[in-house]
């Protein structure tokens, strides 16, 4: 794993709690959106994947 990958997820899930998500609902998300994510430092897709995803 790349180095930039805990921080994108924790602002990621950062993002979703903004957002009214609950911690672990936006953890599992980001999560999943994880394993078959390949930009690791494009936050905005992170995020619109995830809310997909929830």
């Amino acid at each position: 794993t790349s180095h930039e990958t805990p921080a994108i997820t924790s602002d990621a899930i950062a993002a979703l709690m903004n957002l009214g998500y609950n911690p672990s609902q936006a953890q599992r998300a980001v999560k999943s959106v994880l394993q078959d994510f390949d930009d690791k430092t494009n936050l905005s897709e992170l995020i619109t994947k995830a809310l997909k995803a929830i």
